[in-house]
Parts: structure tokens; sequence; C-alpha cells
């Protein structure tokens, strides 16, 4: 039963970097429709990187979370700073801001979950 669970959390988290991943891939592809003589080569990384870890947790791997993990903890980072440079500057949305910081660190909560920690057979 716990192994159900323990993949129903891995798939339920793929799902939403891959989510994120289909997000990012049609950013940049209408970047470079508007734009094709700009690569937007950082929305194309973390395509990349949303990619790796959706499939790394897709296969339920600890390799996955630890990719998802570092993603989640670098967009709370991200999600940080887009608030204060909001908040100092009066410039641009302020929700988003900080949507993005709390569900980051939500996410990077929840990878850190025990139901995520390796089986005692991955040793």
């Amino acid at each position: 039963m716990a192994s159900g669970r323990r993949a129903f959390a891995f798939r339920a988290v793929a799902a939403l970097y891959g989510a994120t991943t289909v997000y990012f891939v049609v950013l940049f592809v209408r970047a470079l429709g508007r734009h094709p003589h700009e690569i937007r080569t950082g929305v194309f990384g973390y395509a990349l990187f949303t990619v790796a870890a959706t499939y790394g947790l897709w296969k339920q791997t600890q390799w996955g979370r630890n990719v998802a993990l570092i993603i989640a903890l670098g967009t709370s980072a991200l999600g940080v700073i887009a608030t204060l440079s909001t908040i100092l500057s009066h410039h641009g949305p302020l929700i988003g801001a900080i949507a993005i910081f709390v569900i980051s660190t939500a996410l990077t909560y929840v990878l850190t979950r025990r139901i995520f920690n390796p089986l005692s057979d991955d040793f």
C-alpha cells in the first residue's frame, strides 16, 4: 500500500512538472515566432530541466526528485527576488511574484517529505 502512495506522490509531482514543461515550451515557441532573432535560452534551459525532472519523477528515481528539488529551490529564490523587485520598483504584478514564491516553497516542502525519501532497497 505504501508503494502505491509513493508512486502516486511521484506521479502527481511529475504531472505538475510536465505541465510546467508544456508552459515553458509554449513560451519559447511563441518568443521565437514573435522575435526569431532573439533566442530565449533561459526559457529553453528551464524547459530542459523540467523535462528531466518530469521523467525522473515519473520513473520514481532519486535523481528526478533531486532535480525537481533544485528547480523548486531556485524558483523560490527567484520568487523572493521578483517580489522584492516589484515592491521596491512599484512595477509589475505583485500577485504573480508572490504566487511564484509561495508555490515554489510549497513544492520544496512537498519534495522533502518522507514519502520522497529513498527506499531501503535503493541503497
